[in-house]
């Protein structure tokens, strides 16, 4: 036999290129020990109880009912001592999950040491065990609201992305947003380099967490088509042709996720601003795509994401021809005034009303939030009072308003809010600040009053129902 196979699975099991990935990613933090109770060892409990979702997700049982032990050996004294101490609730109704790991090499010793991180040791149980629900590191489930849709930009901050979703789920978020730009997408002509769509259809479905795609040939007021497309028109038989092959490339990436929504184009309306001649091609162009969409997803919703003050302004009119072709109206809504200091939470009730009079169709309003900087002329109380005056507008105009996408959960940190100031290409200090506290999180994942604000909503609107 010229090829041989490996099949020692009991000894050593070949890695996943994603775990690899993951932990890699991992061994670069500064974590701490997730079995103690300080600042450097949040996070890493934090990772340890992700993972404990993900896991019960997969098999069918509550998160409670799994703990970690470092091998088959530990989960077998465990199960049996489980039996003797049948008395004690903390061994009443648990799922062990052994995790076998032979170490052969000094390297393999060193990795070892920071696997820890994950919390694949039973040191961990100390930790769970002097954990009420109050002290729970990412909080209690507040429970999902069945009237509306709710989901979280989820941003990681400092803390990471596990422990920023798994504070959003908590919260009661049902979807996230999965933003495509399609020139970093597709770097050649049909040759696709991302892997987040693969990444989200691995996550997301053992979650509960449906997906929302943006498929952006504008992002803002960026022009996002590939560089061999450029030569093409908006309306053109290559540059529509090509978008539909790269959504199918997309679409079998997801297999198992619930996809809710296609947008094509996010704040579609400030490229336009510059660009008011391309609006008719564009809309052109739409219709064609979302067609496709419709054929491939036709339990999804297909629009085309603007923002609220371009929506219903002087380019409005116009910009119907683009959204007459779509399923739903698609918004995001930043209340601010043109110098980007923000308005008062009081106009949110306002707003809503024009929004739900827009259109006959139903509105999604796909991003929403509210900076607490002080160069924004806000704070923390006026954020959550934001909070307060969106729940109780949307409960309003549920039925018309029926999905809503906060946005975000963690401020930035300064290296990634330099980027995006860069991108967009605004040098206000305002600007700056709104786009590094629109987080209703702090960037170490401390919960400012709208993160509350938010639980407490969700948790009042679940009972209701």
């Amino acid at each position: 036999m010229s090829q041989r196979i490996y099949l020692d699975y009991n000894a050593t099991t070949p890695l996943s290129k994603l775990v690899k990935a993951e932990l890699l990613r991992l061994l670069e933090l500064d974590l701490g020990n997730p079995s103690s109770r300080h600042w450097a060892c949040t996070p890493a409990a934090e990772i340890v109880e992700l993972s404990r979702i993900r896991i019960a997700a997969l098999i069918g049982c509550d998160p409670t009912e799994i703990l970690f032990t470092s091998g088959g050996a530990e989960a077998n004294y465990h199960e049996v001592s489980r039996e003797i101490n049948s008395q004690s609730r903390l061994w009443s109704d648990l799922r062990i999950v052994g995790i076998t790991i032979y170490e052969t090499t000094c390297t393999k010793c060193r990795l070892m040491s920071k696997l820890i991180l994950m919390g694949l040791f039973s040191s961990l149980l100390s930790f769970l065990a002097g954990c009420s629900e109050k002290a729970s590191p990412i909080g209690t489930p507040v429970g999902v609201m069945t009237d509306r849709k709710l989901g979280f930009g989820v941003t990681e901050g400092d803390i990471g992305y596990e422990h920023a979703f798994a504070m959003a789920k908590n919260a009661g978020i049902q979807f996230i947003e999965l933003p495509q730009q399609w020139d970093e997408v597709e770097t050649t002509s049909e040759n696709y380099e991302s892997p987040f769509a693969a990444m989200a259809n691995e996550v997301y479905p053992k979650l509960d967490t449906a997906l929302v795609i943006s498929m952006n040939p504008i992002d803002t007021g960026t022009h996002r088509v590939p560089e061999h497309l450029l030569h093409s028109e908006w309306d053109s038989i290559e540059r529509v042709e090509a978008f539909k092959r790269w959504f199918d490339w997309t679409k079998s990436q997801l297999p198992d996720a619930e996809i809710i929504a296609v947008s094509v184009g996010n704040e579609v309306d400030v490229y336009f601003a510059s660009h008011p001649d391309e609006v008719e091609a564009y809309a052109r162009f739409f219709k064609k795509v979302a067609t496709h969409i419709r054929e491939q997803l036709p339990d999804a919703a297909v629009g085309c994401k603007m923002t609220f003050s371009g929506r219903k302004g002087e380019l409005g009119q116009a910009l119907t021809s683009i959204d007459s072709q779509a399923d739903a109206i698609m918004l995001t809504y930043y209340p601010l005034d043109d110098q980007f200091l923000v308005r008062d939470p009081s106009e949110v009730s306002r707003d809503f009303k024009l929004m739900a009079g827009m259109s006959e169709k139903p509105i999604y309003l796909l991003e929403t939030g509210y900076p607490s900087g002080v160069a924004c002329q806000s704070s923390e109380i006026k954020q959550a009072a934001f909070i307060d005056a969106l729940f109780e507008s949307w409960d309003e105009h549920v039925g018309k308003i029926t999905l809503v996408n906060l946005v975000w959960t963690c401020d930035l940190p300064k290296p990634q809010v330099d980027s995006m100031v860069q991108y967009y290409g605004v040098k206000q200090l305002a600007f700056r600040e709104y786009l590094a506290t629109l987080g209703l999180l702090t960037a170490d994942g401390v919960s400012k009053p709208a993160f509350d604000r938010v639980r407490e909503s969700v948790r009042m609107r679940v009972k209701l129902r």
